[in-house]
Order: C-alpha cells, then sequence, then structure tokens
C-alpha cells in the first residue's frame, strides 16, 4: 500500500467524523463499509497502518449508533493480530487502541467488551514488561509505553465495577504497581 492510499484511508476516517455525529444513517452505514474495506486493505499491509486506522476510527464512531460494532471489529483485529514485545511502534499502536476505545466508546467497552479489553490489556502489559526487561528501546520509549500502560490501568479502575467480575489473578493490581514504581 502506498503513501496515497494510506493518506486516502485516513480522509475517509476524517469524512466520517464530520458526517456521523449529524446522524446521517445512510452516510454512517456507507462509512463502516469504507472502514471495513480499509481495514481489508490494510491487513495485507504493516500492522502499524491496521493499527492507526483502528484507534482513528474508534474516535470516529465513538458515541454514535455504530459504536458497538467498530469496537467489536477492532477487538477482534487485537485479538487475533501478533504483538511483538520488541517492537515499539507496535506495542505503542496497540495502547492507542486501547486507548480510544476508553476514551471514545466506553459504554460498548464497558457493558459488551470488558472482558476482551481486559485480555487485551494483559497482552499488551506482558509485551511492555518484556520490552522493558529485555532493554528494546531507549528512554523516550520507555517513557511512553509506561505512560500509555499507566492511562489503561488507570482507565481499568475508574470503571472499575465493570470489570470487577473479570478475574485477573494471573496479574493482581498489586504486580502492575510494582512494575510499574520499578521503572
Amino acid at each position: 500500500m502506498d503513501s496515497t492510499s494510506k493518506n486516502s484511508l485516513h480522509e475517509v476516517l476524517a469524512v466520517a467524523a464530520v458526517l456521523i455525529p449529524l446522524k446521517l444513517k445512510s452516510v454512517e452505514d456507507d462509512c463502516l463499509a469504507s472502514l471495513a474495506a480499509a481495514f481489508e486493505q490494510c491487513a495485507h499491509t504493516s500492522n502499524y497502518t491496521l493499527l492507526s486506522i483502528a484507534a482513528d476510527a474508534l474516535e470516529a464512531y465513538g458515541h454514535t449508533d455504530k459504536e458497538r460494532d467498530v469496537v467489536h471489529l477492532c477487538f477482534s483485529l487485537l485479538s487475533v493480530m501478533p504483538l511483538t514485545d520488541s517492537d515499539f511502534k507496535s506495542i505503542r499502536g496497540f495502547q492507542k487502541v486501547l486507548d480510544n476505545a476508553m476514551r471514545y466508546a466506553h459504554p460498548s467497552v464497558n457493558n459488551d467488551q470488558c472482558s476482551v479489553f481486559a485480555q487485551l490489556f494483559i497482552k499488551v502489559f506482558k509485551a511492555v514488561e518484556k520490552f522493558l526487561t529485555r532493554q528494546c528501546g531507549v528512554a523516550e520509549e520507555v517513557d511512553e509505553l509506561v505512560h500509555g500502560l499507566n492511562s489503561l490501568a488507570h482507565a481499568l479502575t475508574f470503571h472499575e465495577i465493570y470489570y470487577s467480575r473479570v478475574r485477573l489473578e494471573s496479574y493482581p493490581s498489586v504486580m502492575i504497581e510494582q512494575t510499574l514504581l520499578a521503572q
């Protein structure tokens, strides 16, 4: 995929972001179809483009009638996508998608997808933990990843009532806090 195609995908989302708040149902459906096509196009390219499109889609479709569908699509994508613990951009892209989901589409995340969000949080947590222990990046990258992880952990605690039914015994909050404080 060349940069022109990549820019056109982001332009589709920019148009969607403008039109969707106007509650134009026909445009909303067309934009969702364009998003699915964009995901399909990006599936054969780098993960960074796909993660960027997913994060932008969550922002554009947040608080709309299609929010649940987009959250489900993005979380399904993250669930099957490999996360390389030595790749800063990939880890940061995962964090951005999860952060945008909580920021712009938290009703759908909390009510429908809290278990998946918790599993994806653990996946990102493990990747960041390995990134740190293997000393894969520079100080700025480490700071950005830890800050992103802290933001996601804060979202979990802020919406604690939804996540109390999800068992995260493999990574209790004490372990998360100790790892973050050690950095």
